[in-house]
């Protein structure tokens, strides 16, 4: 695959819900060529896609806005 002129950023915190977001990136009919990270919760997912590289980036708390 080409480098990808397009990165998409997820935060996971609903696997289930990724997978599914996942699978719709996969039906794209585009030449452009993009990359799909997920960050968080992302122990369960075991997939792999050939229409675009996927990187998965596991982190204990994806929220960002938690008070400290």
């Amino acid at each position: 695959m080409t480098s990808p002129l397009i990165s998409v950023v997820i935060c996971c915190s609903r696997p289930q819900s990724v997978v599914s977001c996942l699978d719709g990136f996969a039906k794209q009919r585009s030449r452009t060529a993009f990359e799909v990270i997920v960050v968080g919760e992302v122990q369960d997912i075991q997939k792999s896609y050939d229409r675009f590289d996927l990187q998965l980036i596991p982190c204990s708390n994806p929220h960002v806005n938690v008070r400290r």
